[in-house]
């Protein structure tokens, strides 16, 4: 079980390396090929539609990731452009147009380079529900990629040091001296004296 939960940070911590790397790229192009990626979710109801959003926009060296919901009389669908052939789950990507939404939206709340919003319109037959957060795009990279790589030094660390203690004669857990004698590269006891690890001698590579 210990190893699945290690494998599933690994993987996340893959994902937002991912992430980071995407956004460093993203960076230097965002001032002349802004663009945004969707995922949302269509649901045609009795009487109504529900549409869930989720979106990043990236222009000027910002990204926007927002999500939003949309409920509205089923009147709307067709009049929406909507289809039934857009029930479910669907993507796109595209460029951002002049008069097209993006991320110089105006922000209600601001902490340094980051800006946030929340809106909430409810009204009789309609829903509107929205929040997104704007970054630059180098703060995302680097939130991204500061867990995983500092996961990946102290992993490389832990390594360099087991290597070491290896070719001293020592137990790779404790550091504990495992030399049968006192002379150097002496028969090493099988087992740890003092924290009962085996002996695993690494080789170097």
């Amino acid at each position: 079980m210990r190893r699945i939960i290690r494998g599933f940070l690994w993987l996340i911590k893959g994902v937002l390396l991912a992430i980071a790397l995407a956004a460093m790229i993203l960076w230097p192009l965002s001032d002349w090929a802004a663009g945004e990626a969707s995922v949302f979710h269509v649901t045609p109801r009795s009487g109504e539609v529900d549409e869930i959003w989720f979106q990043v926009f990236w222009v000027d060296g910002l990204v926007e990731l927002s999500q939003w919901r949309n409920k509205f009389p089923g009147t709307r669908f067709r009049e929406s452009g909507w289809t039934e052939a857009h029930a479910g789950w669907n993507a796109r990507t595209s460029p951002i147009l002049d008069n097209f939404f993006s991320v110089t939206v105006a922000s209600d709340h601001s902490l340094g380079p980051l800006r946030w919003n929340f809106h909430i319109k409810n009204g009789p037959r309609q829903v509107n529900d929205k929040c997104h957060i704007v970054l630059p795009l180098w703060l995302l990279a680097l939130l991204a990629a500061a867990w995983p790589l500092t996961s990946l030094t102290l992993l490389l660390r832990r390594r360099a040091r087991r290597r070491r203690l290896a070719r001293t004669g020592c137990c790779v857990q404790c550091g504990y001296d495992l030399r049968a004698t006192p002379q150097a590269g002496g028969e090493l006891v099988t087992r740890c004296p003092e924290c009962g690890t085996a002996t695993s001698p690494v080789k170097d590579g």
